[in-house]
């Protein structure tokens, strides 16, 4: 069964921090060297990852669809190649609603956990289905919070639920295509 050591070219978000960092670090580490292009907000650690052999593209995925749009059609202009996204961009806040919210703050751990990747799928997939003679990988990263939720995060818990239903349902979409769609659990 092909694996992501078998793509050619990898597009890690939420690269400069977390498991993104490890992902984009990790698959640039494999036999098959297959070019990785990190993506993420920060420049300053952008930077520190090219020192890695990594390429790399600063983006915020807290935005509208045509920046998305724009980011996807440069990404695929430059790559023709990329055959696996990994979609690790996330954040997390705390929400008190027995206090006032911020409903600014509310909206966009959605749009960044949620709305961001969806979105994202739905751009890079036409491409991947073109690519038939070939596997291809979408690669999302939820959380065991989407599945037992966490009181002090709960909007949080919810984005991630839903990205992991997105998952499982798309990963039963594509089934019968060269497009595999994998969901990261971590705790």
């Amino acid at each position: 069964m092909p694996g992501i050591s078998d793509s050619k070219c990898v597009l890690v978000t939420g690269a400069t921090a977390g498991i993104g960092r490890a992902l984009s670090l990790a698959i640039a580490d494999l036999p098959s060297s297959p070019t990785v292009i990190a993506a993420g907000r920060r420049q300053g650690r952008l930077e520190e990852l090219a020192k890695s052999n990594l390429a790399t593209v600063q983006v915020d995925v807290d935005t509208d669809k045509h920046a998305l749009k724009k980011f996807v059609d440069d990404i695929l202009l430059k790559y023709p190649d990329l055959d696996t996204i990994i979609l690790c961009a996330g954040v997390q806040h705390e929400f008190d609603f027995q206090k006032q919210v911020d409903l600014d703050k509310l909206t966009s751990e959605i749009n960044i956990n949620y709305i961001s990747v969806v979105s994202l799928i739905s751009l890079f997939l036409p491409h991947f289905l073109k690519l038939a003679d070939r596997p291809c990988f979408i690669v999302t990263v939820t959380s065991g919070i989407g599945i037992v939720p966490a009181p002090h995060v709960l909007n949080y818990s919810a984005s991630k639920a839903a990205l992991h239903s997105f998952s499982t349902s798309l990963q039963v979409q594509l089934r019968a295509t060269n497009v595999h769609v994998l969901e990261i659990i971590p705790p």
